[in-house]
């Protein structure tokens, strides 16, 4: 069941009838409106109207038509954020895994079970929580939504939006610059633990004044993804360290 209240729309591209009914069974019992398309193409006809869903559960390999890598491609192309995508296949390879650089937000190899589905659209649709601090340098961005001025320099507003956080500042930001950065966590049975790394601040989604991270190196990294796991949506979660990887500055 889902942990988020809110009633979803969610799009399934399957061709195999019998597990796209099994999942819009369980999605319809907890309230949720599903739509089922049995092709790349004809999903690509609703998308393209302008239509969109709060998810999208895609197959990766069909007879005829796009395959769920070149859907997955034309979607990301439109919002490279929403709507997520969960990829369900049959195969568990290393092209599978490179889906998510293409920007895919999970994605289940069949036999799956229904929790594991229910679990990601959870937390790719629950609201935002306010869990820790970031500092940068001589900024300490806190993740919540009101105003704040900090170190001289005045936050507009900032949230984590599908590009991760994006910041609205009254001042101009420089871009491409890498810096350091500190994650202070609260402190969880007597230990305090810290998170270091190196982050670029880029312009995601021009001409739009909004700005997001980019990070370059993260210490250690695998606290800090089960930090972002527990705090944020994997939508949100920079695709390098959710693939536990680093770039090398």
């Amino acid at each position: 069941m889902f942990g988020n209240s809110r009633k979803l729309e969610i799009w399934i591209i399957e061709d195999e009838t019998d597990l796209c009914e099994m999942l819009t069974l369980s999605f319809r019992s907890q309230g949720h409106c599903v739509v089922q398309f049995s092709r790349a193409d004809s999903f690509l006809e609703t998308f393209n109207s302008g239509k969109t869903s709060d998810i999208v559960i895609t197959d990766i390999r069909f007879p005829i038509g796009l395959n769920g890598k070149e859907l997955l491609k034309t979607i990301k192309e439109r919002n490279p954020f929403t709507p997520p995508v969960i990829i369900i296949t049959a195969y568990e390879d290393y092209s599978v895994r490179t889906l998510y650089d293409e920007g895919a937000e999970s994605i289940f190899v069949k036999p799956f079970n229904l929790q594991e589905i229910d679990s990601a659209i959870n937390r790719l649709t629950l609201p935002i929580k306010n869990r820790f601090s970031l500092s940068v340098e001589e900024f300490t961005l806190h993740f919540s939504n009101y105003v704040r001025t900090i170190d001289t320099k005045e936050i507009i507003d900032y949230d984590f939006g599908r590009g991760g956080l994006c910041i609205r500042s009254s001042q101009k930001l420089n871009i491409n610059e890498f810096v350091n950065f500190t994650i202070n966590m609260r402190e969880i049975d007597n230990y305090k633990p810290e998170i270091t790394g190196i982050i670029r601040w880029y312009n995601p989604i021009k001409p739009q004044p909004e700005y997001g991270i980019e990070i370059i190196n993260v210490n250690p990294p695998d606290l800090f993804l089960d930090l972002l796991e527990k705090t944020l949506p994997v939508a949100y979660i920079p695709k390098g360290i959710r693939n536990h990887k680093t770039k090398e500055k």
